[in-house]
């Protein structure tokens, strides 16, 4: 458990960086900031991995039945936040926070289906992070809305979903969480 909350603590802190320590970043340079922030989120990630994997499972609560349905959904409207950055369609211009919201979404969804302390710890930190990461850009920075993009791309982005949902439910099934038949744990 302890490697999984450092790579939470180590992934929180490398997104944060820029907009806690902006003074530091300017001093350490652009790309020499960027590599070592790269740098700590993959090793952020490595811990996180080691620690999930290496965690006792206990048990907190039950969840819901069926609520997979529910987690899918809320997945589905987060890969589709997750792509609007990328191919920005005509819904742009309504959410400043896309991914964070995404980010948000995906870990509410997975708290709803997973009931155990290695679950609760991850997905609830990163709820938490993608609050304070929103709250820590909306303090540093201003917001210009902006211009729709064309219908095209939000058609894309839909067809990308379908795509992600398909991948995550197979990746899924082959951890041996079948995603489609309610809850996880």
């Amino acid at each position: 458990m302890g490697a999984l909350t450092l790579g939470l603590a180590l992934w929180s802190g490398a997104h944060w960086f820029r907009r806690v320590f902006p003074g530091a970043r300017a001093r350490l340079g652009d790309n020499r900031a960027r590599g070592l922030i790269s740098l700590a989120i993959v090793a952020s990630i490595v811990l996180m991995v080691v620690g999930v994997r290496g965690a006792d499972h206990v048990y907190l609560y039950t969840p819901i039945p069926y609520t997979g349905w529910v987690t899918l959904a809320l997945m589905a409207a987060s890969l589709f936040l997750f792509s609007v950055p990328y191919l920005p369609g005509r819904t742009a211009p309504f959410l400043r926070h896309n991914m964070l919201t995404g980010l948000l979404l995906w870990a509410v969804g997975h708290l709803l289906v997973n009931g155990d302390l290695i679950s609760v710890t991850l997905f609830g930190w990163m709820a938490i992070h993608a609050v304070v990461s929103v709250r820590l850009i909306n303090w540093r920075t201003t917001w210009d809305r902006p211009a729709p993009g064309p219908l095209r791309n939000d058609v894309l982005n839909l067809m990308s979903v379908g795509i992600g949902l398909t991948v995550l439910v197979l990746l899924h099934r082959w951890l041996g969480y079948d995603p489609l038949l309610g809850t996880y744990g």
